[in-house]
């Protein structure tokens, strides 16, 4: 149980510095990282291609973002961008518990 546990905290890595952001204050990184997420898992998706790449994305905005805030911008997707996005926030739901 404890090898797992170091093994987690050696693969550990935060957000790193984004110059677009370089206040103390990480809402809007927060935010951009988020859609940047959907939006490169749409794009990916749409290809037919694996959306591998796009876990950068998740992983930063996991790591800045409060946890209600997620919850909250995830309801936001999906009821102001119409059902299109259900099916793909389901998948994101579903890939976000086991990650978690």
């Amino acid at each position: 149980m404890s090898d797992v546990i170091e093994e987690k905290i050696k693969n550990y890595r935060t957000a790193p510095f984004d110059a677009r952001f370089p206040n103390t204050n990480q809402t809007r990184n927060c935010f951009q990282n988020y859609l940047d997420f959907h939006r490169c898992n749409k794009a990916l998706s749409d290809k037919g291609q694996d959306v591998a790449p796009c876990d950068w994305y998740q992983r930063v905005y996991k790591s800045i973002c409060p946890m209600s805030w997620v919850r909250m911008l995830l309801l936001w997707l999906i009821v102001w961008c119409g059902h299109s996005f259900i099916r793909l926030s389901r998948a994101i739901v579903a890939n976000y518990s086991n990650k978690a």
